[in-house]
């Protein structure tokens, strides 16, 4: 039986499966056979380009995913995880304030995602002057040490 026969559901867990181990060339392989654009395959794509480090297409890949139109606000109906996992990548792209953003956004939601993130900009605050911290919350500008993360970036 081929891996596009195979239930979509299944082809997912093997997806985790091989992100747990570190693969995620071979986790996007798995994804490319599947065939489907569903936004539940277009996160997963999207937490595997950020496991490659390619965190600017995996911005892209959550952009067209949570904000309809081209628009600014998130999709009210966005599940907290892919919320969650786009903010990683801007984070990644050490775009803290649009981080922030969407974690306010967040504020009501009891995600262990939210708060994994929470606690890493508590850290990179703690390690950053206050002057470079309000440079680049109301000025946009970026700061010369990104946010540090201590877990793996995204989840499907």
């Amino acid at each position: 039986m081929t891996e596009n026969a195979q239930n979509p559901a299944v082809l997912l867990d093997r997806v985790r499966q091989l992100l747990d181990e570190g693969n995620p060339e071979k986790a996007m392989d798995v994804l490319r056979r599947i065939g489907s654009d569903s936004p539940v395959i277009r996160n997963a794509y999207a937490v595997c380009l950020m496991r490659m480090g390619e965190t600017e297409k995996a911005v892209g890949v959550y952009r067209r995913l949570l904000l309809p139109d081209g628009g600014v606000v998130l999709r009210g109906d966005a599940p907290a995880l892919f919320k969650t996992n786009y903010a990683t990548a801007l984070l990644m792209e050490n775009n803290i304030t649009g981080c922030i953003e969407i974690l306010n956004d967040m504020k009501d939601e009891q995600d262990p995602s939210v708060e994994r993130l929470r606690d890493a900009i508590t850290r990179w605050k703690k390690s950053v002057a206050w002057w470079r911290r309000l440079l680049a919350a109301h000025c946009g500008m970026s700061t010369s040490r990104p946010v540090t993360l201590d877990f793996a970036p995204g989840e499907i």
